[in-house]
Protein backbone atom coordinates (compact mmCIF):
# COMPACT_ATOMS: atom_id res chain seq x y z
CA UNK A 1 0.00 0.00 0.00
CA UNK A 2 1.23 3.49 -1.04
CA UNK A 3 1.53 6.06 1.98
CA UNK A 4 0.07 9.86 0.70
CA UNK A 5 3.18 12.27 0.91
CA UNK A 6 3.23 15.83 0.90
CA UNK A 7 5.57 18.59 -0.79
CA UNK A 8 8.12 17.99 1.83
CA UNK A 9 7.91 14.00 1.40
CA UNK A 10 6.57 12.91 4.42
CA UNK A 11 3.78 10.78 4.82
CA UNK A 12 0.16 11.23 6.36
CA UNK A 13 1.99 9.81 9.74
CA UNK A 14 4.95 12.37 9.78
CA UNK A 15 2.26 15.31 9.36
CA UNK A 16 -0.21 13.62 12.19
CA UNK A 17 3.31 13.93 14.70
CA UNK A 18 4.03 17.45 14.26
CA UNK A 19 0.67 18.51 14.65
CA UNK A 20 0.60 16.01 18.39
CA UNK A 21 3.94 17.94 19.06
CA UNK A 22 2.39 21.30 18.45
CA UNK A 23 -0.91 20.37 20.06
CA UNK A 24 1.28 19.54 22.63
CA UNK A 25 3.51 22.65 22.83
CA UNK A 26 0.59 24.64 23.49
CA UNK A 27 -0.69 22.62 26.30
CA UNK A 28 2.56 23.09 27.97
CA UNK A 29 2.79 26.76 26.45
CA UNK A 30 -0.64 27.35 28.79
CA UNK A 31 0.48 24.93 32.02
CA UNK A 32 3.54 27.23 32.18
CA UNK A 33 1.82 30.47 31.99
CA UNK A 34 -0.36 29.23 35.12
CA UNK A 35 2.61 28.39 37.02
CA UNK A 36 4.18 31.33 36.43
CA UNK A 37 1.06 33.40 37.58
CA UNK A 38 0.05 31.24 40.22
CA UNK A 39 3.47 31.98 41.31
CA UNK A 40 3.33 35.71 41.68
CA UNK A 41 0.44 34.75 44.68
CA UNK A 42 1.68 31.12 46.03
CA UNK A 43 5.03 29.93 46.24
CA UNK A 44 7.14 32.41 44.57
CA UNK A 45 10.42 30.26 44.26
CA UNK A 46 8.78 27.09 43.29
CA UNK A 47 6.07 28.01 40.68
CA UNK A 48 8.10 30.69 39.43
CA UNK A 49 11.29 28.02 38.67
CA UNK A 50 8.60 25.45 37.48
CA UNK A 51 7.05 28.01 34.79
CA UNK A 52 10.31 28.78 33.27
CA UNK A 53 11.36 25.23 32.96
CA UNK A 54 8.21 24.61 31.15
CA UNK A 55 8.52 27.89 29.38
CA UNK A 56 11.75 26.85 27.91
CA UNK A 57 10.14 23.10 26.88
CA UNK A 58 7.13 24.75 25.32
CA UNK A 59 9.70 27.00 23.10
CA UNK A 60 11.11 24.26 21.78
CA UNK A 61 7.78 22.89 20.97
CA UNK A 62 6.92 26.11 19.26
CA UNK A 63 4.57 27.32 21.34
CA UNK A 64 6.77 30.51 21.77
CA UNK A 65 4.55 32.96 22.61
CA UNK A 66 2.87 31.47 26.00
CA UNK A 67 6.17 29.85 26.69
CA UNK A 68 8.02 33.47 26.47
CA UNK A 69 5.37 35.05 28.61
CA UNK A 70 5.64 32.02 30.73
CA UNK A 71 9.54 32.30 31.44
CA UNK A 72 9.27 36.38 31.78
CA UNK A 73 6.42 36.31 34.22
CA UNK A 74 8.20 33.62 35.85
CA UNK A 75 11.64 35.40 36.32
CA UNK A 76 10.03 38.61 37.44
CA UNK A 77 8.19 36.24 40.13
CA UNK A 78 11.31 34.55 41.15
CA UNK A 79 13.27 37.99 41.50
CA UNK A 80 10.60 39.74 43.79
CA UNK A 81 9.97 36.72 46.20
CA UNK A 82 14.25 36.31 46.71
CA UNK A 83 15.14 39.68 46.51
CA UNK A 84 12.44 42.16 47.57
CA UNK A 85 9.63 39.77 49.63
CA UNK A 86 12.70 39.34 52.04
CA UNK A 87 12.43 42.98 53.13
CA UNK A 88 8.86 43.58 53.93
Amino acid sequence: MRQNQNRDGQGQQGDQGAMNREAGGTMLGYTALAAAILSLFFLPVLLGITGIVLGFLAMRRNASTTGGWAIGIGAVSLIIGMFITPFF
